[in-house]
């Protein structure tokens, strides 16, 4: 490994161990990276900086004991071979402009996939869990044509109406995009393991 490959894994190592700690979200890490400039200075402070900063002593006690456990554990997931899996911190270049300029944009994106697809025009298509035949069927339909129209489709991977508009962009030949609430190594609700 050359110095610059060990920087940048020692880079993504940090922003996964400020991923990590329990009980602070986006808008505490994006105020203490503001103060500090980089999570690898953020987790170089003492707790006592760290209270002086503002952060409480109990979330500044947690900031001291990042779970590294978690770290290695994403870190082998970004590294298995047979797909392109790749990590998004929120100062990355290709990180989603749109998603960026949210009140509290998640601080890292773990992408299975073509990453191109988050720069692409985009549409979101969710709806019901439990919608009629004419509601899954229309959903479908609505995304198999915005995607031959060149629009990559999102949705949840959800049961429902969220799985009709991926097929639907998929059937198109289009790009579909799921986002996903339960991390990068599950695929949730199991059953659409064929389609994620």
């Amino acid at each position: 490994m050359d110095g610059t490959t060990a920087a940048a894994g020692a880079d993504r190592r940090n922003w996964l161990a400020l991923a990590s700690v329990k009980g602070v979200g986006p808008a505490a890490a994006q105020r203490l990276l503001k103060h500090f400039g980089s999570p690898a200075a953020l987790l170089a402070c003492s707790r006592g900086e760290l209270i002086a900063a503002g952060m409480p002593a109990d979330r500044a006690r947690a900031l001291s004991q990042p779970d590294w456990r978690a770290v290695d554990r994403a870190c082998a997931w970004l590294e298995e071979a047979g797909e392109a899996r790749c990590l998004l911190t929120l100062q990355d270049v290709t990180y989603p402009e749109l998603l960026r300029q949210i009140a509290d944009p998640p601080l890292l994106l773990f992408v299975r996939g073509r990453r191109e697809c988050l720069a692409a025009p985009q549409l979101a298509v969710v709806g019901s869990r439990n919608p009629s035949a004419d509601g899954r069927g229309v959903a479908r339909d609505f995304a198999r044509q915005l995607g031959h129209a060149g629009l990559t489709i999102n949705s949840g991977l959800a049961v429902g109406i969220d799985a009709a508009a991926h097929e639907g962009a998929l059937d198109a030949g289009g790009a579909t995009i799921a986002v996903s609430g339960c991390g990068p190594d599950r695929i949730y609700p199991q059953r659409h393991a064929d389609l994620a």
